[in-house]
């Protein structure tokens, strides 16, 4: 099943999901871009959103919303970028809990500290390089005057990491070659 990975469907992860987001000037916005909740029926608990400032402080205020939090410990955390998500690991890690064991978390922005922490980090992969393309081909288009879409939309590439529990890599196999 394309929307299952190891047993875990999407909706299992998406039903306990705590979402640690970058600052945003409406929360509205942050709700918009998680419209994947509605898809899967899903209804999204206020609670779970955690305003970050995409430094450390914005990982570590989401591990204490987390752990002084009155609903039941998520399952799944995802976060705006790298940074947060791996504060977050390491907060949490500080308090006991296993990363993906206890809780699954990804990132946003695949940085080099989370391709190289432990548990590495699942994260996404910004493609400028296509965003680049897209950029000057509007350009051009522009320049000759040409209609251009107000919006276009570049995929991101999902980079499996330790972290969500979906891909137990071989850490030696990393660092061999």
């Amino acid at each position: 099943n394309a929307d299952e990975i190891n047993g875990i469907t999407m909706k299992d992860i998406l039903n306990k999901l705590q979402t640690a987001c970058g600052t945003m000037p409406d929360k509205k916005t942050v709700y918009t871009d998680l419209a994947v909740l509605e898809e899967y029926g899903i209804p999204l608990e206020e609670e779970r959103v955690t305003q970050g400032d995409f430094y450390i402080g914005g990982g570590e205020k989401a591990a204490k919303q987390i752990l002084n939090s009155s609903l039941p410990f998520p399952e799944a955390v995802i976060c705006a970028n790298d940074m947060m998500a791996l504060t977050l690991c390491n907060s949490l890690q500080q308090k006991g809990y296993s990363i993906p064991m206890d809780v699954a978390v990804s990132g946003y922005d695949q940085t080099l500290e989370g391709q190289q922490s432990i548990p590495m980090l699942t994260t996404a992969k910004i493609c400028t390089d296509k965003q680049g393309e897209a950029a000057c081909k509007l350009l051009l288009a522009l320049s000759r005057g040409e209609e251009v879409p107000a919006e276009q939309l570049i995929a991101d590439e999902l980079v499996l990491g330790e972290s969500c529990g979906c891909e137990q890599l071989d850490i030696h196999k990393r660092y061999q070659a």
